[in-house]
C-alpha cells in the first residue's frame, strides 16, 4: 500500500507503481504517502500508473513528484492518447477544472491541515464568489530575466500549445489573445511564442532606469514603482488612489497592503460585514489600511486597529474617519498590552497575521484581552492551526470556511470563527 511508503522510500526506488486517491485543484493526481504526498501529473483518481519519481526539489519537501510510464489500469474517463509525446506532456489528460471542483479541493485541503496539526475533524464550507466572477479566466505564467526577450516557451518535453491535439477551443481562444494583446506594443520585442497545455513561461528583459521611464509617456492612470535594494529607485504616475472594494471606499497608496485579487476577494469582505455581531468594542489585529475594519465599522461604538506597519496605520486613520476608530502601530503584543491596560473589553476581534504563526505571546495577551467573538482569516492555513491549538483552551470551534481569494491557484484563505468557552 502506498500509504505506508515514506517520502524518503519513494525517492530511493527508480519505479514504484501506485493507485491515484483522487485529483488536485489543477486535476494533478494525488497520492497519499505514510509522511507527505506523491504528485503525478496525467493521472486520474483511481488509476494504477507505473511512474517514475523525480529528486525531491528540497530536503524537507512533503511532496514528490513522479512521471507516468505506464497507465497499467486506465480511468473510464481517461483521453486517448493524441500525439507521440503522450507520456512526456500527458496534455491530453489536461482538464478545464470547474469551479465547484477546485473548491471542494481547497475545503478538503483545509480540513486535512486542521486534522494533522489541531487535531480538529470538521466540515469546511466555502465562502462563494458572486456569480459574475466566476467567469474570469487567468493564465498563469513565470516571470524570467532572459536577455532583451520577451515570448512564452514551453519546455521541450511539453508538446507546442500552438499545434497540441488536446487543446480546447476555448483554451486556443485564451491562448490567441493572449498572443495578440502582447503583440500590440510595439516596445516589446516579442519572441515566436509556444505554449505548454498547462504551463507558460513569460519571458521579459531586464531594463533599465531610462527605458522604465520612457514608459511615463504613455501610461494612463498607472503608478509604476520599483524597488530596489530596498530602496524606491523608479517612480512615475500617482502616488495614491481610492479603489471601491466590497461597498466601501479605501484610500491606497504605494507601499500599501490591498488583496492582489480585488474581485475574488471582496466576497470575503462582504461576507464578514453581513456576518459581524452588533457591539460596543470591535479589534481588528493585522488591521492594514482598514479593509476588514471599513466593514463592520458601523456596528460598533468603537473600533481598534493594530498593525505593525506604521504607514499603513497612517493609511487605516484616514480611511476610518468617519468612524470612532483608534490606531495603535507596533508589534501585536505592544498594541494588545496597550487595550489591556486601558481596560478595553472587546465583544468582537479578527486577526490576520498574514502567513505567519500569532506565536506564544501574541496568543498570551488575545487571552488576557478575552474577546468574546473571535474571528481568525489565515492566508496560511497551516499558521492558522498552529495558532487555533493554544485558543481552542479559551474558545470553542464554531465554523470553518475556505475563501478561495487566489482562483485558480494552490494558495486558500482558511476563516474560522471562535466563541468564549
Amino acid at each position: 500500500m502506498s500509504h505506508e511508503i515514506t517520502l524518503n522510500t519513494a525517492e530511493s526506488l527508480e519505479q514504484i507503481e501506485v493507485v491515484i486517491d483522487k485529483n488536485g485543484w489543477r486535476e494533478e493526481g494525488l497520492v497519499k504517502l505514510k509522511d507527505g504526498w506523491l504528485i503525478v501529473h496525467g493521472a486520474l483518481a483511481s488509476e494504477r500508473v507505473l511512474v517514475r519519481v523525480e529528486p525531491r526539489r528540497h530536503p524537507r519537501d512533503r511532496r514528490l513528484y513522479a512521471q507516468v510510464l505506464e497507465v497499467i489500469e486506465p480511468s473510464s474517463e481517461r483521453h486517448p492518447a493524441a500525439c507521440h509525446k503522450f507520456f512526456k506532456c500527458q496534455g491530453c489528460q489536461t482538464r478545464m477544472i470547474s469551479w465547484e471542483k477546485e473548491n471542494k479541493a481547497k475545503e478538503q485541503k483545509v480540513e486535512e491541515i486542521l486534522e494533522k496539526f489541531a487535531g480538529v475533524v470538521v466540515n469546511c464550507q466555502t465562502i462563494a464568489l458572486d456569480n459574475h466572477a466566476r467567469r474570469g479566466v487567468r493564465m498563469r505564467g513565470n516571470l524570467v530575466h532572459d536577455g532583451e526577450r520577451l515570448g512564452l516557451r514551453s519546455f521541450s518535453k511539453i508538446q507546442s500549445m500552438s499545434d497540441c491535439a488536446a487543446l480546447t477551443p476555448k483554451a486556443i481562444q485564451v491562448v490567441n489573445y493572449f498572443e495578440a494583446q502582447l503583440l500590440r506594443d510595439e516596445r516589446l520585442e516579442f519572441m515566436a511564442p509556444e505554449y505548454g497545455p498547462s504551463l507558460a513561461t513569460i519571458h521579459v528583459s531586464e531594463i533599465d532606469d531610462d527605458r522604465l521611464k520612457r514608459f511615463e509617456e504613455n501610461s494612463i492612470g498607472t503608478g509604476l514603482s520599483i524597488i530596489k535594494d530596498g530602496e524606491e529607485v523608479v517612480q512615475f504616475g500617482p502616488t495614491q488612489t481610492t479603489i471601491d472594494f466590497a461597498g466601501s471606499r479605501l484610500l491606497a497608496t504605494r507601499h500599501s497592503w490591498v488583496p492582489a485579487s480585488e474581485e475574488a476577494s471582496a466576497p470575503l469582505y462582504a461576507w464578514i460585514r453581513e456576518r459581524c455581531p452588533s457591539g460596543h468594542v470591535a479589534v481588528d489585529l493585522g488591521s492594514a489600511i482598514g479593509g476588514v475594519s471599513a466593514q463592520i465599522a458601523a456596528n460598533y461604538q468603537t473600533v481598534f486597529g493594530i498593525d505593525q506597519d506604521r504607514h499603513a496605520i497612517e493609511i487605516y486613520k484616514e480611511n476610518l474617519k468617519s468612524f470612532n476608530a483608534h490606531a495603535i502601530a507596533g508589534k501585536f503584543e505592544n498594541g494588545l498590552r496597550k487595550l489591556v491596560e486601558m481596560g478595553v473589553e472587546p465583544d468582537w476581534m479578527s486577526i490576520n497575521p498574514m502567513r505567519e504563526p500569532l506565536g506564544d505571546a501574541v496568543i498570551r495577551w488575545i487571552k488576557h484581552l478575552r474577546p468574546k467573538n473571535l474571528l481568525y482569516l489565515a492566508p496560511s492555513p497551516t499558521s492558522g492551526a498552529k495558532d487555533l491549538v493554544q485558543l481552542l483552551d479559551t474558545w470553542t470551534l464554531q465554523d470553518v470556511w475556505q475563501a478561495n481569494v487566489h482562483p485558480h491557484s494552490h494558495h486558500t484563505m482558511m476563516v474560522v470563527s471562535l466563541v468564549t468557552t
